[in-house]
């Protein structure tokens, strides 16, 4: 289902800025218990990076695209899936439940997943990540992300 989300993903991007093909994926489960724990929820967020995205010998840079939220990618019986994509071709999915979350807008995903961009930034910014490794477990990322899921979650039953 991730990678259907992503050929979509794709399809958009090439609709609005002109694209590659994506290298990598990896997805981490998310739930109250902890990124790949297994408290039951079915929530996950998948990122994909993409690091040959332009040709290096094009005379000007593709333009990047104005919202980097996508919307929702893929609804389904039993998932809803929202994309989002950065300006350096790094590209999130955030799967959910389709019967979890249903009174939260757009503007609810979109600000979760800005704010699982600026963890990442934060991440791949420090000096002792190696470029395209794995983001270390019990991290700063893991703490940070499980905080905005408790408060996403907080958020969908307030409503």
């Amino acid at each position: 289902m991730a990678h259907t989300a992503l050929d979509i993903m794709q399809e958009r991007l090439n609709q609005s800025m002109g694209g590659g093909s994506t290298s990598s994926v990896a997805v981490l489960p998310i739930d109250g218990s902890g990124v790949g724990g297994s408290g039951g929820k079915n929530s996950s967020l998948a990122m994909a990076s993409n690091m040959s995205q332009q040709n290096p010998s094009s005379p000007s840079p593709t333009p990047a695209p104005k919202d980097l939220f996508l919307g929702l990618l893929f609804p389904s019986e039993q998932y809803k899936l929202y994309g989002y994509a950065t300006n350096c071709h790094t590209k999130f999915i955030l799967i959910c439940a389709a019967n979890e979350f249903q009174a939260l807008r757009d503007s609810e995903y979109r600000a979760f997943l800005s704010q699982v961009h600026r963890l990442y930034v934060e991440q791949v910014a420090n000096v002792f990540y190696e470029v395209g490794g794995v983001i270390p477990r019990g991290g700063r990322f893991e703490r940070g992300l499980m905080g905005w899921v408790r408060m996403f979650e907080m958020k969908n039953r307030a409503i």
